[in-house]
């Protein structure tokens, strides 16, 4: 009977269920073509409501059921799908159902499917089914589940197996599958004897009559036929599958990484490019042969040698084939590929092909190109902008300096204020006592060491101010302790002039190998600026808590206040260059920016500002020499 006659009683039938779909809009759905008797009724619908209607409206739980997924893998590989896998439920229908599908010459899909709920119990559905396992293109064999001896194979079965159904009924599936003994295939099987499953899938392998091997799935389901206990076998060779799947795969991976395939034949001359080679060179795949002369035409004269010297070389000497080479297209661009390639020797050693790979590496050399064209006057620029900015650094930091020494000097004149005070009281009394002829040698001499202490006084703060604004050229052994006893010394006199507190927690004493006058400056500015909080938000009791503390393999020091903090939308632009709070007092915004250049370029510690209770700290951090 013929493949047309076959179609034309599977239409007919009202004993089996049977439609035809056309796949539409681009395989994401299918539209019905034909719709048989047997389909009609099981349904409850027309073949006329149904011919030209999409799937998915006609049954919406299609693709939940999962059969639109087996549809459109069967359209695109062209390979049998049996589907039985699932619930189909829409609001009409509820049933477990039992789909195959294939692809017809025509393109079109067709479906064979029953609800597996009912049995089929009249003869012109087994003779159907019959006819459907003799034309089925996937191997079908039944074999006795107590003796496990073949009664049936189909003409695929046979003609890939290579037995003859005569010589195949004397064996058991254990005689082809190699993997199996007679307990574990038992085993395999039990789910089946014992009605635990109603089908098993699984991977394995046959053996055919020459020994050779071919991989399967294999879905078994037991029935019972002729009134015995026998177990259907429905295989799928994997072999065609697996190798497209392979070369969909390779064919995939080469256009992701735009690599393309070669094999050269050195005997013959004969030359293969894949796909993606052709697409790499500008042209349409498989459009002309390739030979030698072919290839170097897409050659820049100046890299020809260069390919061929290469080649050579790993012919001579079995080194892998690798070189970069510009390659002209038919338009004029030109692009920059890398060739890889092996050579491949027989037994005597003798070169018989060889074998490799085209990257188009164009786009990274472009980018390349781009790079050392971007780079080509950078160091120059760099080098430019970093001596500008020193020079922007060192200007900066010269203003700092002068806003520093001008507090200096004021502060200066209120040290001096009350030693010149008393010289000046001093002077007039001795004056007064020459001039009356009061003159009293004691007293005289007791005026004049007061005037020697005074000036020695004034002496020793012009030194210590002095050593403030003394460059450091190297880096020196210092404390917290020691710097900040100096800053005190210079402006204790005046915050006690103020009224503002000094308390003083120093429990830590390590030393430091850092640039102590810089750093000095720092702490002096912190004071400072603290000291003007408190005067400027006119703090009856000013307090200033200085506190040095060791935190693993660092000192600290804390200057804290008692000033009300710092404002939290201007915290964070405390530190930035010409940002002052002060700027209604002369502030240059300076000495913050500066000092946190200090610590953190020059001496590699942190400075840091926050929030406190009652006011602001400022902490430094430095490393332990």
């Amino acid at each position: 009977m013929s493949s047309l006659n076959i179609l034309d009683v599977l239409m007919n039938s009202t004993s089996i269920n049977v439609v035809i779909y056309k796949a539409i809009e681009d395989n994401s759905d299918f539209e019905f073509v034909a719709f048989n008797k047997g389909a009609e009724i099981t349904e409850g619908i027309s073949s006329k409501a149904l011919i030209g209607k999409r799937l998915t409206e006609a049954f919406p739980g299609v693709e939940e059921f999962g059969l639109l997924k087996v549809l459109q893998r069967v359209h695109e590989s062209g390979v049998k799908e049996i589907y039985d896998d699932g619930l189909y439920s829409d609001d009409r229908v509820s049933t477990w159902r039992f789909n195959e599908v294939q692809k017809l010459e025509d393109g079109n899909l067709l479906v064979i499917y029953h609800d597996k709920t009912e049995k089929i119990t009249n003869q012109e559905s087994q003779k159907l089914l019959r006819s459907f396992i003799e034309h089925s293109a996937d191997e079908i064999y039944m074999f006795e589940q107590d003796s496990l001896l073949f009664t049936y194979a189909n003409p695929v079965a046979l003609k890939n197996i290579r037995y003859s159904l005569k010589e195949l009924q004397k064996m058991t599936p254990l005689d082809i599958k190699p993997y199996f003994d007679e307990e574990k295939f038992r085993d395999q099987i039990k789910p089946l004897l014992k009605n635990q499953l109603n089908r098993i899938v699984f991977n394995t392998a046959h053996q055919r009559k020459d020994s050779s091997i071919y991989e399967i799935e294999v879905a078994l389901q037991s029935i019972i036929y002729n009134g015995v206990k026998q177990i259907v076998v429905i295989a799928l060779d994997l072999t065609e599958r697996k190798l497209k799947e392979s070369l969909a795969k390779l064919q995939r991976a080469e256009e992701i990484a735009n690599l393309g395939l070669w094999e050269w034949n050195i005997e013959t001359g004969q030359t293969y490019w894949s796909d993606q080679i052709y697409s790499i060179f500008g042209e349409s795949p498989q459009n002309f042969e390739v030979t030698r002369e072919t290839f170097f035409h897409y050659i820049p004269k100046e890299d020809r040698r260069i390919l061929m010297d290469a080649l050579e070389n790993a012919i001579q000497t079995g080194q892998v084939y690798n070189v970069e080479h510009k390659i002209r297209l038919r338009d004029g661009r030109i692009k920059y590929v890398k060739g890889c390639g092996e050579v491949i020797y027989d037994s005597l050693g003798v070169a018989k092909k060889v074998m490799g790979s085209v990257l188009d590496v164009t786009e990274k050399e472009t980018l390349l190109e781009e790079l050392r064209d971007l780079t080509h006057n950078l160091q120059e620029k760099v080098e430019m902008e970093v001596k500008k900015n020193n020079q922007q650094t060192m200007h900066i930091f010269q203003q700092s300096r002068l806003a520093q020494m001008g507090e200096m000097i004021s502060m200066i004149a209120h040290q001096w204020r009350q030693p010149l005070s008393s010289l000046s009281a001093i002077s007039s009394t001795l004056t007064l006592d020459i001039l009356t002829e009061n003159y009293n040698r004691e007293f005289f001499t007791q005026r004049l060491e007061d005037i020697s202490n005074l000036a020695q006084h004034l002496s020793s703060t012009i030194d210590d101010f002095r050593g403030f604004f003394k460059e450091d050229k190297e880096k020196n052994s210092t404390s917290f302790e020691q710097m900040c006893s100096e800053c005190l010394s210079i402006l204790g006199p005046v915050l006690q002039n103020e009224n503002i507190k000094i308390t003083k927690e120093f429990s830590d004493k390590s030393l430091l190998f850092t640039y102590h006058n810089e750093v000095k400056q720092v702490i002096l500015n912190i004071i400072k600026n603290a000291q003007d909080a408190i005067k400027g938000n006119n703090i009856k009791n000013g307090e200033i808590h200085i506190k040095i503390i060791k935190e693993d393999d660092y000192s600290i020091i804390h200057v804290e206040d008692n000033a009300g903090g710092i404002a939290e939308d201007i915290l964070k632009e405390i530190f930035n260059p010409y940002f002052s709070t002060k700027k209604e007092k002369d502030g240059t915004g300076l000495g913050l920016y500066m000092s946190k250049v200090i610590i953190e370029e020059h001496c590699e510690g942190e400075i840091r500002a926050q929030n406190i209770n009652s006011g602001a700290r400022f902490s430094i951090k430095l490393p332990i020499h």
